[in-house]
């Protein structure tokens, strides 16, 4: 890098990127989220120590599924909403669109998502709500070691119309976590 600056092909592919979600802001979200899912899943089943042969693409689908036709666009619609609710990007408005993400989206998320996992694996009522009763909790302390560290970033400096695709980006990292 000549002079803190990006190399001219990144510069490149980071306007073609703004231009793309600019246009097309619902189809970029929502491709990008699959396409992120897919690496973030099977990086963490490689993790997990499974074979790349025996890498399970069902359970990497259901992630895809979920993160490209439910996650992103109520993750797209709460970024717009949480914006228009809280202006800015002073300490205060940081902090309030924080806990407000870690009180009320990431619990949504979590209540929504075991128990979709559990009915796509074939279970029941049952086994939605032992997957909640087991899960939510542990996945919610996770997620509060992760996520206030990575919004500090995605509410101060990352610009509204990239926000889902920067929170997909850390999802891979959040799908090994």
């Amino acid at each position: 890098m000549d002079g803190g600056r990006l190399p001219l092909d990144m510069q490149r592919a980071l306007a073609w990127l703004d231009r793309a979600t600019v246009a097309h802001p619902f189809k970029v979200k929502c491709s990008s989220g699959a396409c992120l899912a897919l690496v973030g899943d099977i990086s963490a089943q490689r993790i997990e120590g499974t074979p790349l042969a025996e890498v399970d693409l069902l359970r990497s689908a259901r992630i895809v599924v979920w993160r490209s036709l439910l996650h992103v666009p109520f993750m797209h619609v709460w970024f717009n909403l949480l914006e228009k609710r809280v202006p800015g990007v002073s300490a205060g408005a940081i902090i309030k669109k924080i806990g407000l993400d870690q009180v009320v989206f990431s619990p949504i998320c979590g209540l929504a998502f075991w128990p979709l996992m559990a009915v796509c694996d074939g279970g029941g009522p049952k086994e939605a709500w032992e997957r909640i009763h087991c899960k939510f909790v542990p996945m919610l302390k996770a997620s509060w070691s992760l996520w206030p560290a990575v919004h500090l970033t995605t509410f101060s400096i990352v610009p509204l119309r990239h926000r889902v695709i920067w929170v997909n980006c850390w999802s891979c990292v959040w799908l090994g976590f």
